[in-house]
């Protein structure tokens, strides 16, 4: 009685390894492409160093803002407010002269 094993060749085992890495490589793309339709995690930091009164700033997200949050401020209380919003510009009010940073997303 005759028992044949196939050996698995070099080539069998590259291409596995490909398939494998194609998965893999398939799994993260869909990933990106679900994360890049998150707005906050597609943002700007802008600084406003202005002192009172109102300030226009060209954020460049092409697209109208979601929102903003302040990641820093150099006053007690950024006392800022936001007045309009389009696909090119963001225009805020503060009361209070600081250095303030913003995230807009």
């Amino acid at each position: 009685m005759f028992f044949f094993i196939r050996k698995q060749s070099a080539l069998d085992s590259a291409q596995r390894i490909a398939d494998q890495i194609r998965e893999i490589l398939t799994g993260i793309d869909n990933a990106n492409k679900k994360l890049s339709n998150v707005s906050f995690l597609n943002g700007t930091t802008l600084s406003l160093t202005a002192s009172t009164g109102t300030i226009t700033l060209a954020h460049g997200l092409g697209r109208v803002p979601a929102g903003w949050i302040v990641t820093r401020s150099t006053a007690a209380l950024p006392d800022i407010y936001e007045t309009a919003r389009t696909s090119t510009t963001i225009t805020f009010s503060k009361a209070t002269a600081a250095l303030i940073d913003l995230w807009i997303y």
